[in-house]
C-alpha cells in the first residue's frame, strides 16, 4: 500500500508539475501576445499621428507658399502697375510665355501706348484711374491651383483679374493674366 501511495503521489506530483508548467507557459504566451497587441496599437497610433503631422506640415507649407505668392502679386501691382509702369519692371517678374503674350499685345498697339497696353493686360479698366483707391482696396487671394484672384476697385467699380503664378528657379513669376 505504501508503494502504491508513493506511486500515486509521484504520479500526482508529476501531473501537477506538468500542469503548472503548461499554465506558466500559457500565461507567458498570453502576456507576450498582449504586449505584441499593445505594441501594434502604439505603432498604429504613431503612424496615424505621423500622417496627421505630415498633412498638417504640408498644409502649413502650402498656406505659407500661397501667402508668399499673394504678397508677391500685391507688391507687383503696387510697384509695377500702380507705380512706374516701365516695361522693364515687368521682365523680371514674368515668365517667358507671359512676356511673349505681352509682346504680342504690345505689337498690336502703337509703341507710344505701350504703358497703356501693359496696364490693360493686368487691369482692364477705364481711362481715368483713381490710384489711391486702387492701392487702398487692392486685394489678392488664392483662387485655385496656381491661380490668384486680384480684386481691383477703381472709381467705385470692382473688377477681378486672375493671375497664374509659378515658381521658376526658386522665384515667383507671373505666367498668365486673365
Amino acid at each position: 500500500v505504501t508503494l502504491f501511495v508513493v506511486i500515486v503521489g509521484l504520479a500526482a506530483g508529476v501531473t501537477l508539475c506538468y500542469v503548472y508548467q503548461q499554465n506558466k507557459n500559457s500565461v507567458m504566451l498570453a502576456e507576450k501576445l498582449k504586449e505584441a497587441n499593445r505594441k501594434a496599437h502604439r505603432d498604429s497610433l504613431m503612424s496615424i499621428r505621423n500622417a496627421q503631422d505630415t498633412r498638417r506640415h504640408e498644409a502649413e507649407e502650402l498656406e505659407i507658399r500661397e501667402k508668399s505668392i499673394g504678397n508677391f502679386i500685391k507688391t507687383f501691382y503696387l510697384d509695377a502697375i500702380f507705380g512706374d509702369n516701365s516695361p522693364e519692371i515687368y521682365k523680371a517678374s514674368l515668365t517667358p510665355g507671359c512676356l511673349e503674350r505681352l509682346a504680342e499685345k504690345l505689337h498690336s498697339h502703337h509703341d507710344d501706348h505701350a504703358d497703356e497696353t501693359i496696364w490693360h493686360l493686368f487691369a482692364p479698366m477705364g481711362k481715368e484711374h483713381d490710384l489711391p483707391c486702387l492701392r487702398k482696396h487692392l486685394s489678392v487671394s488664392h483662387y485655385m491651383d496656381n491661380w490668384y484672384k486680384v480684386r481691383l476697385v477703381d472709381n467705385g467699380q470692382t473688377e477681378y483679374r486672375y493671375i497664374r503664378a509659378l515658381i521658376v528657379d526658386g522665384n515667383v513669376k507671373i505666367d498668365d493674366v486673365r
